[in-house]
């Protein structure tokens, strides 16, 4: 069975240089990794770093403490089409650091050849 499926460990280390384009455009906060939505479901733990930020009605906030042995599970756009957005997948952001800072993910896609043109109700 062939999927888009990966994870692993990531580092991130201390940033040296700051670039223009790291800024967000919702609120111009300086950003690790900016604005946006996984196309995939998305499991993931931060270590408790803090870091990771959600909207939630128009506003970025931290996202829910994981806690040392606890995961965040994001739907992702591709999984809310296919419900009929039922629930929606989370915008979400990354807030600059000036730490190394750790995560754990996976992205968990579907088979490469699954049909994925219509969503639960057609």
């Amino acid at each position: 069975v062939s999927t888009q499926s990966t994870g692993g460990l990531r580092k991130y280390p201390i940033r040296r240089k700051i670039n223009s384009n790291m800024y967000s455009d919702f609120d111009g906060s300086l950003l690790r990794e900016l604005e946006h939505n996984d196309s995939t479901v998305t499991v993931l733990s931060t270590f408790n770093n803090g870091v990771l930020e959600m909207l939630y009605k128009n506003q970025y906030s931290a996202a829910p403490a994981t806690g040392e042995n606890g995961f965040i599970v994001n739907i992702g756009k591709l999984v809310d089409d296919l419900i009929d957005n039922k629930v929606p997948s989370v915008r979400h952001r990354v807030a600059e650091v000036y730490f190394d800072r750790y995560s754990i993910t996976f992205f968990l896609g579907p088979q490469f050849d699954a049909d994925i043109s219509k969503s639960m109700t057609g």
